[in-house]
């Protein structure tokens, strides 16, 4: 004869089989529909060629930033340290920077990597903007974190595909003020967004 909390196991397993079983026979039912209301998030994807040093520097510091299926972004912050951990990236590399070259200006370390900084567009200020445009490739991905075997990314939409990443900083002669950043599609090219 069965002791109780045996019979209780056994209840549970028939349960979670009953359970796992009706899951998965629903995971297969979806259709295109479907896989637009999950979609879709965009990630840059690791380039297989070789890359400057400064083009990766620059793809690094978007680690931690969530892109949207237009392409605009969100900082995240990792831990519980004040500003995003982009933003204090960039703070550490430019004071590093300027530690290492007494005289310089926070624009002259991006100039370095390849940015066109310029005097933004206030008026007597010391604030300095500077942009790049780099290409990558790009990937959507699902939204679809709590139900994973559901429908699956459009079709349309699983492969990589060419895209520029843009960026701007904002600095002053020492400190680093902002960051906006930005996937764009190439010309005639696509997002993750349903063509209309």
């Amino acid at each position: 004869m069965l002791k109780e909390t045996e019979r209780r196991a056994i209840r549970c397993l028939v349960w979670l089989s009953v359970w796992a079983g009706g899951v998965l026979s629903v995971a297969g039912c979806y259709n295109a529909e479907d896989s637009w209301k999950i979609c879709c998030g965009l990630v840059i994807v690791e380039d297989e060629t070789s890359s400057p040093t400064a083009r990766n520097t620059i793809i690094d510091w978007q680690q931690f930033t969530s892109f949207g299926a237009n392409g605009s972004a969100l900082d995240s912050n990792n831990t519980n340290l004040p500003g995003s951990w982009k933003k204090r990236r960039i703070e550490a590399a430019i004071a590093e920077f300027l530690a290492d070259n007494p005289g310089a200006r926070a624009s002259d370390y991006f100039g370095g990597l390849g940015m066109t900084c310029a005097p933004a567009a206030i008026p007597k200020s010391d604030v300095a903007q500077c942009d790049i445009e780099l290409p990558i490739w790009a990937e959507c991905v699902s939204l679809n974190v709590f139900f994973p075997w559901g429908a699956p990314i459009p079709e349309e939409l699983r492969k990589p595909m060419p895209a520029f990443l843009q960026v701007r900083i904002d600095v002053s002669a020492s400190a680093f003020l902002g960051t906006a950043t930005r996937v764009v599609p190439v010309p005639g090219g696509r997002l993750c967004q349903r063509q209309r």
